[in-house]
């Protein structure tokens, strides 16, 4: 809740990192892969936010993740054939880092970001 997104980040605009998650219990780790997608170099992870056939709500998606103070990346893609827009927050050097972007990410409304 937003007492837990409070020991990890501020409430200014932009936000900033001002605690280091700790490391949650191990769980099993799930791949996930889409065709044609480079996967991330060790030790860097990404929160990606949506893929967007509308170049405006891609912007618009970029837009709200920078207004968060997250650094903003962006990729290209396909689905089903139809060219798509790939918004990600990142690159973060730790999953903990990644893992409280998630946090700010999903309190922002992008209930179906996941950490790549």
């Amino acid at each position: 809740g937003q007492a837990a997104q409070d020991r990890l980040w501020t409430r200014e605009v932009p936000a900033r990192l001002v605690a280091e998650a700790k490391p949650e219990p191990a769980r099993r780790k799930v791949v996930v892969s889409s065709s044609g997608a480079a996967k991330a170099p060790a030790g860097r992870f990404f929160v990606q936010v949506g893929s967007f056939a509308v170049a405006e709500n891609a912007a618009r998606s970029r837009a709200k993740l920078a207004g968060l103070g997250l650094p903003v990346a962006t990729g290209a893609g396909s689905i089903k054939g139809k060219p798509v827009q790939v918004v990600r927050a990142g690159p973060f050097a730790t999953e903990a880092e990644a893992r409280a972007a998630l946090a700010a990410a999903r309190g922002a409304g992008f209930a179906d970001a996941f950490v790549k």
